[in-house]
């Protein structure tokens, strides 16, 4: 088996997955922050953020069908909270 079919270990896809969505918070709160002290100036970096938080989406979505394949016998509830659930603080 090789390092690609065998892909991460489910703790790691956990790790990654609040990694990305420490990501993607720490990005809303440095646009809403731009948004807020330069209105209309900031428009061009407001809009390339949100193209940021889109594409960390995009991620997301595309690693939580790998783990679904990957570990296909663990339920919804156990899968669904890695990529796309909310932050575990």
């Amino acid at each position: 088996m090789t390092d690609e079919t065998q892909g991460f270990k489910f703790e790691s896809h956990e790790y990654y997955g609040e990694q990305l969505k420490r990501c993607q918070i720490q990005i809303e709160g440095l646009r809403a922050s731009l948004i807020s002290k330069y209105a209309k100036s900031s428009a061009k970096e407001a809009k390339q953020l949100e193209q940021a938080i889109e594409k960390i989406r995009l991620v997301q979505v595309s690693l939580h069908g790998r783990l679904s394949i990957e570990y296909g016998e663990k339920s919804d509830d156990e899968l669904l909270p890695v990529y796309l659930g909310r932050l575990n603080k």
